[in-house]
């Protein structure tokens, strides 16, 4: 698979990649030491919450570091479509020490996320599946899958 980012061409076999997970709309790989989505081709044709490449650079400025956004988009060779967008790994996932955790670090994490969603809620950009599934614990709770947003980006 031959795409782009920032102009420069990189080529991808995701079946030589390690894969990390499927869902819905993509399968994410771990690449070059982060995480790689790459979407189902009916992902960004049908749905109405698809990402641009225009979203990509415009989530790309928010600074949130427990809800994983994109970083890099990897487009066509035109650069008008978007192929697959790169997310940080997160390696470590420790949902037993969860259970560990004082009060203060739970509700600590809690506003930390609130705070993020307020931030992403205030430059016009909502969130969806906010589910157990989709969260990570290596010290933080991270938010790893934000595959379905919807952004009203004014222009």
């Amino acid at each position: 698979m031959m795409l782009y980012i920032n102009d420069e061409m990189v080529i991808i076999f995701p079946r030589f990649l390690k894969k990390i997970d499927s869902g819905q709309q993509g399968t994410v790989y771990e690449y070059k030491g982060k995480a790689l989505k790459i979407p189902y081709k009916h992902s960004f044709i049908s749905m109405d919450y698809d990402i641009s490449i225009r979203d990509c650079e415009y989530l790309k400025k928010m600074n949130t570091k427990r809800i994983l956004l994109p970083e890099d988009a990897l487009t066509n060779r035109r650069g008008d479509y978007l192929r697959a967008y790169t997310l940080e790994l997160i390696t470590k996932n420790d949902h037993d020490e969860l259970f560990n955790i004082s009060k203060d670090k739970f509700l600590e994490e809690l506003y930390a996320i609130r705070d993020e969603l307020k931030l992403l809620s205030e430059n016009n950009v909502m969130v969806h599946d906010l589910i157990m599934e989709n969260f990570m614990y290596d010290g933080m709770f991270r938010f790893v899958d934000c595959g379905r947003m919807i952004l009203n980006i004014i222009t």
